[in-house]
Order: C-alpha cells, then sequence, then structure tokens
C-alpha cells in the first residue's frame, strides 16, 4: 500500500480516495481494515468525515470498496497522510493483505460524477455513482436542452452560418449542463444514486425515462 497523489476538488474541503479491489473473501477483512484507517484519522485536526462504499457490479466475483476521507484543508490532510499512525496501519495492511488487494487512489470517482454537488451538510461523498446512471442522468438534461436550444440559437443568431451555430449550441448546452442541469438533477436524485436496491433502481430509472418520453411527446 502506497501514496499517491490527492485531489483537491472542493473549494471548502480536501477529499482523499483510496479504491481497493479484492477477493470477495476478502470483504470483511477489507471494511474492518478501512475502519481502522478512519478511526484513526478522526483523531487529526482538521478531520470532517469518512466513509467506505462497495460499488462491486458482480460482488459475488470480486470486492471493491471506495473510502472517501474530508479534511478542512489541505495541510490537515496532509498531516493525516504523512504521520506515523498512518504509516504503521499501512505496514499492518500489506503485512495481512499482501499482493491479495489492489489498491488505486483516483484523484476522483471519474467521469460525469464530476458535475455533481459535494452534499451541503458538510458530509463527504465519494460521488461513486454507476456509469449507467450517470449516462441517464445527462440524457434526461441533454435531450430537452438540445431541443429547446435547436429552436431558440437560429433566432437568436440569425445571421450566423451553420458551423456557428452549432458552436454556440454546443458551448451553451454544455455550460448549462455542467453548471445547472446535471447538478440539479443529481440533487433531486441523490437516494436513487445512492440507493442499492432494484427497487430504487427501477423507480427511478423509470421517472428519468418518463421525463425523457414527456420532452420528446412535446416536441412532436
Amino acid at each position: 500500500m502506497s501514496d499517491q497523489p490527492v485531489d483537491f476538488r472542493s473549494e471548502e474541503m480536501v477529499h482523499f480516495i483510496v479504491q481497493l479491489d479484492g477477493n470477495p473473501n476478502e470483504r470483511e477483512n477489507l471494511i474492518a481494515a478501512q475502519e481502522e484507517f478512519q478511526q484513526a484519522a478522526s483523531q487529526f485536526p482538521g478531520f470532517v468525515s469518512a466513509e467506505t462504499k462497495e460499488i462491486s457490479e458482480h460482488p459475488e466475483q470480486a470486492s471493491r470498496l471506495v473510502g472517501t476521507y474530508c479534511f478542512t484543508s489541505a495541510e490537515t490532510l496532509v498531516r493525516w497522510l504523512e504521520s506515523d499512525e498512518r504509516r504503521m496501519l499501512i505496514k499492518r495492511f500489506d503485512d495481512n493483505f499482501g499482493s491479495r488487494i489492489q489498491i488505486d487512489y483516483p484523484p476522483s470517482t471519474a467521469g460525469l460524477t464530476a458535475w455533481l454537488p459535494t452534499p451541503a451538510d458538510g458530509s463527504c461523498s465519494p460521488r461513486n455513482a454507476p456509469r449507467w446512471k450517470m449516462c441517464l442522468i445527462v440524457l434526461a438534461a441533454l435531450y430537452p436542452l438540445v431541443v429547446a436550444l435547436g429552436a431558440w440559437v437560429p433566432r437568436w443568431l440569425p445571421l450566423a452560418s451553420k458551423p456557428s451555430l452549432q458552436l454556440a449550441t454546443a458551448a451553451t448546452a454544455v455550460a448549462t449542463m455542467g453548471f445547472v442541469l446535471v447538478p440539479a438533477i443529481g440533487w433531486l436524485m441523490k437516494s436513487w444514486l445512492a440507493t442499492e436496491r432494484w427497487s430504487g433502481h427501477i423507480v427511478g430509472s423509470f421517472l428519468l425515462a418518463g421525463m425523457i418520453l414527456l420532452v420528446w411527446i412535446i416536441a412532436h
């Protein structure tokens, strides 16, 4: 287990993410090890919160855990990362698991989840929404936006060439999605993004699909 670069994405807090991949038989031991790290981190000044979440698509075949640590500043986080307590825990982790566990330190949980807002209540989230959910959210935001901009932009720029209209449409769509629509839909659907129940997956998916269908009907 070794240190990797940290991503300081939030202006209010700094986040440190660790991803652990291993055999499903190691799941309980990995969770216990993460709890040790979190307990030790909680004793340091500047600690905000920490959580571990399992995001395995096929938990019977492989176990994937994502742990997220939040501190109030880069300075307090670095103090924890460079502490003797953490070094001892890393050594114990290596002794217990060896090379059986694949460890990654992603700068974020990557992809379009970067557009999701950080919780305003001070809690931390790894923002590790499944890609298919993010794709559905982006589609729900993009489709009505494309329909609307396709009708409005030519009226706003009546003398513009076709490439200029396409550029204006794309730029407006990306900015509106990134700063307004995707964060708003992500906030409204935060329970669906976090749920691990099939019923929750189905209800949220049908809700977004219904929204897309409604826009399609109105567009006709």
